[in-house]
């Protein structure tokens, strides 16, 4: 991604006076390997007189650590370069303004061709498997540590954060932590991976914690991947850390690959602008070394929609799928999710539950595709386990359940409050491949012809869908790739459109369309010409 390049103020006179009092917007280039900091601010706007650090390092020194960055400036890190853990934390403390943010990213053009002789990758920020900061400040990026406390409209891209320490003497253990009232961030395309871990005590992505404001937060096609952590005493299945923890107001989380951690999601938000969560690949929630229980989505009171996910492939034991409705009033919006593969280590997953001991909690289950664990007879939405809620509105309508059992929804909900259940179809996992419906789809259990059972047999649900959000089929979240030496999170399909007006929709997370592929062949056919 190419930085923003935003022109210095000029002209007249009284925009001379303005840039005075505004300052100009520069780009300013970082190299590891290039540069030094004693350099010039004017030097620094060239890459060949780059600065060593970005301001706020540890390590930044000099005029690095004399610049003040201004709304609109832009930080280009060298490619390929690689920070170590003396350049950290980066304690951050400047803001961006609405409309003319602080960028800090790179330029794919400019980057260590020793490192990189063939192509540009990401710079490196490398923790070494050293706790960073004296223990208390083991972040990597932390703009709370100074004062004023709130750093707002800014761009965090393309960074690769790889190897941070996780001890029980350590505090506060994060890649990022936003902390208080930080709004309006960008956090994007960055590779997150390869933690070591002797104890489960850190949060990956820590939003904003301070109540009473929208904070407007967006991560997204983001890479968070332990499937090369190293946990010490953790064995098959076992792992560390959160993904996403504590309060999101006004935050979305989209098209994000988050896999091989203990709890991608474990928020909380308000009941005004709320949460989004939409378009990740949610996969591989592991067992905790410390104990902790695993849901793959849990909420904790608030506004959520969560929608075009795909979530599979749990080794969480017995917990949870997706747990939702857990605070009073809390109301969810979840549809277009495919959910599937929920054989985990230590037993099979919960399928998707909702219920707390709260009233006034309502949930919108639409259009998901749920496959149960094999010979499970759960229904695809359940009341949570031991949980009493009371007044609680549970709408389940457009259910693709494959299960051995009869219900999609579980009917109990009635028993706790309103339940509107309809045009849900359940189907045994036989039924399910005779039918077309596998896994092992381009699109896992989607319809594969225009006759399949799912296609055309739903309610048509326009005009009691959230506002603001469009009511096509899933995009199917994405997936982890490597392009030219690149980890990036893809997309991995277009969406069809549902019809409006009065038309049926199909049941489950799929709209039929002819363009979609067919399901990939059979492995292992050998041609034969005679």
């Amino acid at each position: 991604m190419m930085p923003k390049m935003i022109r210095s103020l000029g002209g007249s006179l009284a925009v001379c006076v303005l840039s005075a009092m505004t300052f100009a917007q520069h780009t300013y280039y970082i190299s590891k390997s290039t540069g030094a900091d004693s350099r010039s601010s004017t030097q620094a706007q060239s890459k060949s007189t780059p600065w060593a650090h970005l301001p706020g390092m540890a390590s930044c020194s000099s005029n690095c650590a004399s610049y003040t960055p201004h709304p609109g400036d832009s930080f280009v890190l060298m490619g390929c370069d690689v920070w170590v853990n003396s350049d950290f934390p980066v304690k951050w403390q400047w803001s961006g303004s609405s409309g003319s943010l602080i960028h800090i990213g790179v330029d794919q053009t400019w980057y260590n061709t020793t490192n990189c002789p063939s192509a540009w990758n990401r710079p490196v920020w490398d923790a070494q498997k050293t706790v960073m900061g004296g223990g208390g400040n083991n972040y990597f990026f932390n703009p709370n540590s100074n004062s004023p406390p709130d750093t707002n409209y800014v761009t965090l891209d393309n960074i690769e954060m790889t190897h941070l320490e996780i001890t029980s003497g350590s505090e506060g253990n994060a890649i990022l932590w936003l902390g208080m009232t930080s709004h309006d961030w960008t956090v994007s395309n960055n590779y997150i991976h390869a933690w070591d871990a002797s104890a489960d005590n850190c949060t990956l992505i820590e939003g904003p914690w301070g109540g009473g404001t929208s904070y407007n937060d967006v991560y997204e096609y983001n890479v968070i991947d332990g499937s090369d952590a190293t946990i010490s005493g953790g064995g098959s299945g076992r792992g560390v850390c959160y993904a996403f923890y504590t309060s999101y107001n006004g935050t979305k989380v989209l098209n994000n690959v988050i896999r091989y951690v203990v709890n991608p999601f474990v928020v909380s938000t308000d009941n005004t602008v709320g949460m989004e969560i939409g378009g990740n690949l949610i996969e591989y929630g592991l067992g905790s070394i410390g104990g902790s229980h695993c849901n793959m989505i849990e909420t904790g009171g608030g506004l959520f929609y969560i929608h075009d996910n795909v979530i599979r492939n749990t080794q969480c034991g017995a917990d949870e799928t997706m747990w939702v409705g857990n605070a009073a009033n809390e109301k969810d919006y979840v549809w277009n999710n495919v959910i599937y593969n929920l054989d985990g280590v230590g037993g099979a997953a919960t399928p998707p539950e909702a219920g707390e001991n709260y009233s006034g909690i309502t949930v919108y289950f639409w259009d998901n595709t749920v496959v149960t664990p094999a010979s499970n007879s759960d229904a695809c939405l359940g009341l949570a386990s031991g949980r009493n809620p009371t007044g609680m509105t549970v709408y389940g309508q457009n259910i693709h359940c494959v299960t051995e059992g009869s219900n999609a929804i579980d009917p109990s909900f009635a028993n706790h409050g309103t339940l509107v259940a309809n045009h849900n179809l359940a189907m045994s996992h036989a039924t399910a491949t005779k039918d077309g419906y596998t896994s092992s789809e381009t699109y896992a259990y989607s319809p594969t012809s225009g006759t399949s059972p799912t296609v055309g047999q739903g309610t048509n649900l326009t005009s009691s869908w959230p506002s603001g959000y469009s009511t096509n089929d899933t995009q199917y979240g994405v997936s982890e790739q490597t392009i030219n030496g690149v980890v990036e999170a893809v997309l991995a399909r277009t969406t069809n459109t549902r019809p409006t007006g009065s038309s049926a929709w199909d049941i489950g997370a799929y709209e039929f369309d002819t363009q979609d592929p067919p399901p990939d062949p059979p492995s292992g056919l050998v041609a034969i010409v005679q």
